[in-house]
C-alpha cells in the first residue's frame, strides 16, 4: 500500500469517527450527503445525481460538514476522551489479569503466605541505614493480600481516571 493510500484511509477513518460522534448534529441534507460520501463510499458524481445538485455543490457540502464536525470535536473533545478511555480500559484489563495471576499462583506454604522480594543483598549497609530508608533493607515481605490490595488500588485509580475524563 502506498503512502497516499494509507493517508487516504486514515482520513476516511477520521471522517467516519467524526460522523459517528457528531453526525446527528448536521442538517438532514448535509447528513445524507456526508453519509453517502463517508459511509457508503459514493463518488461526488453519484451523490450529485442522487441529490439532484451539482458535483461542486456536493463537494462544498462535504467540506462544510467536515469543518463543522471538526469544530465540534475541537470544542467537545468526545473522540479524544473516548480514545483515552479505551486506553485506560486496556490498562485495567492488564491489571485484572495480573490480579488473577496473583490469586492463582502457587504461594509458599508458611502460615501468612508471605512472598519475599530481594531488594538489596548488602546486609551491612542495611544495618547502618535508618529505618525510614527502605532502599537499603535487605528484604521486604509482602503478603499475597498486600500485593493484591496494591493492584486493586491501581485499578480503582485507573477507573476513577476514566470516570473523571468522561
Amino acid at each position: 500500500m502506498e503512502a497516499t493510500d494509507h493517508a487516504l484511509l486514515e482520513t476516511k477513518y477520521e471522517y467516519t469517527l467524526l460522523f459517528d460522534f457528531y453526525g446527528a448534529l448536521l442538517k438532514d441534507k448535509n447528513y445524507s450527503i456526508f453519509e453517502d460520501y463517508v459511509c457508503n463510499d459514493m463518488s461526488l458524481s453519484e451523490i450529485a445525481e442522487e441529490q439532484g445538485i451539482t458535483r461542486q455543490g456536493v463537494r462544498d457540502t462535504i467540506i462544510r460538514s467536515i469543518n463543522k464536525l471538526t469544530g465540534y470535536e475541537e470544542k467537545l473533545g468526545l473522540i479524544k476522551r473516548f480514545d483515552a478511555a479505551g486506553k485506560s480500559v486496556e490498562k485495567i484489563k492488564e491489571q485484572v489479569k495480573e490480579v488473577r495471576e496473583l490469586l492463582t499462583c502457587d504461594m509458599p506454604s508458611d502460615s501468612d503466605e508471605t512472598v519475599v522480594y530481594e531488594i538489596n543483598d548488602d546486609r551491612e549497609r542495611a544495618e547502618r541505614a535508618t529505618e525510614d530508608v527502605t532502599e537499603n533493607i535487605s528484604q521486604t515481605r509482602l503478603t499475597k493480600k498486600d500485593k493484591i490490595l496494591q493492584k486493586m488500588e491501581m485499578i480503582e485509580q485507573m477507573a476513577d481516571g476514566i470516570i473523571d475524563n468522561m
